[in-house]
């Protein structure tokens, strides 16, 4: 039989996809992965044997993807069927209610890309929406308690609940204070991490990295 594929009308891929000379845009992961994914000027082609081997999954469409490809969180068949049904999907991953599988990044991003909306369920705060009680984190706009800012230590991943307009903090014994006066455990100084978001936790340190509690 002979399966036929829409011509489509010229596109701008993407930076991450690959210009077929057909026009159609595909992910650019394809490219010399060993697979044929009818990127060629004919739009109407045969496709192989459906039997894809033991290195190979076969999409519901017919073509054949690299197993590692499967429950990976991103859709490489054209219909999507390398991410259905999945019984565990990678740790990059997410695993829906209905065992679709589908980019960790994407769990509770205010999208229900599950399709059953799984993926929105039991989240923290989301951006936009923090009450008055709660500090709102300025680059992604996240929601911590009120309690949380000038606490000294940074619960926002840009560190901005921990301000410049915090009043002065010392820190414990047990904790290093960073330039910008947030308070870390000082078992994390120079350990190869910018555990400060100033860099000053890793500042006139051995290199390489040093780690105190590993045994070299």
């Amino acid at each position: 039989c002979t399966r036929e594929f829409a011509t489509l009308p010229p596109v701008i891929c993407s930076g991450n996809q690959f210009t077929c000379s057909s026009g159609r845009c595909i992910p650019q992961k394809w490219v010399c992965d060993h697979f044929n994914d009818y990127c060629i000027k004919d739009d109407s082609v045969t496709p192989p044997d459906t039997n894809c081997g033991d290195y190979a999954f076969e999409c519901d469409e017919g073509r054949c993807r690299p197993n590692s490809f499967r429950c990976d969180g991103y859709a490489d068949c054209l219909d999507q069927t390398d991410e259905a049904n999945c019984a565990t999907c990678s740790p990059r991953a997410f695993t829906c209610n209905n065992k679709h599988c589908i980019l960790l990044s994407w769990r509770c991003d205010g999208q229900d890309d599950c399709g059953d909306g799984s993926d929105e369920m039991n989240c923290p705060t989301r951006p936009g929406l923090c009450h008055d009680d709660e500090f709102q984190c300025q680059t992604d706009g996240f929601c911590i308690p009120k309690t949380w800012e000038c606490d000294g230590h940074a619960d926002c991943e840009d560190g901005s609940d921990e301000h410049n307009t915090c009043p002065p903090l010392t820190c414990g014994s047990s904790y290093f204070q960073c330039a910008n006066k947030i308070c870390i455990p000082q078992s994390w100084v120079c350990d190869g991490e910018n555990d400060c978001r100033d860099m000053s936790d890793e500042q006139n340190c051995p290199t390489p990295p040093y780690h105190p509690n590993v045994l070299r």
